[in-house]
């Protein structure tokens, strides 16, 4: 959340308008909504974990939690105007600095399920008591990341369809990074 708030200072005006209220920063709210895709709640919910956490709130200098619709049409407004990209390539160029190799990096994807069942569901309710059903599925989507291991920081992503061995996503994902 402090990264974020740092990153939008240095990227973004701190109001939309001239005549804005001026209760609130682009640079909080934009810190706000990024503890918001963290924590995986709703904007009702970000207004209560604010609330219930004050130490988050004077880390970026909130005096007070904004309603709920606040940080909804600020979301809005920061989409509609491009400033997320904006704030994610000045985030990137804060992580790497200047330089343009990465010491040690991971590589690795996962499966995910195509259909509504899963494969413990399938094999859970076969017909018959002591023998498992054996259906298989033959494609499912797969993610593939590549991760800066000094940071943790995520250098490029490859989506496609499995199964496949990680060696064939290997150069196809470091011409994207």
């Amino acid at each position: 959340m402090i990264t974020a708030w740092t990153v939008a200072q240095k990227a973004i005006p701190a109001f939309s308008h001239k005549f804005s209220p001026k209760k609130f920063t682009q640079h909080q709210l934009f810190a706000c909504l990024v503890l918001k895709a963290f924590l995986k709640t709703d904007y009702r919910g970000l207004a209560a974990v604010l609330n219930d956490t004050r130490e988050w709130c004077r880390a970026v200098e909130l005096k007070k939690v904004p309603h709920f619709t606040t940080f909804e049409k600020a979301a809005k407004r920061l989409l509609r105007a491009r400033l997320v990209t904006k704030l994610l390539d000045r985030t990137v160029r804060e992580m790497m600095g200047r330089k343009r190799k990465v010491s040690l990096a991971a590589i690795d994807s996962t499966g995910f399920e195509s259909r509504h069942a899963s494969r413990y569901y399938v094999r859970r309710r076969s017909r018959a008591p002591n023998l498992c059903q054996t259906t298989t599925y033959t494609r499912y989507p797969k993610l593939g990341i590549l991760v800066d291991c000094s940071n943790h920081f995520i250098l490029g992503f490859l989506t496609n369809q499995g199964p496949k061995p990680d060696i064939q996503e290997l150069e196809p994902m470091l011409s994207r990074t």
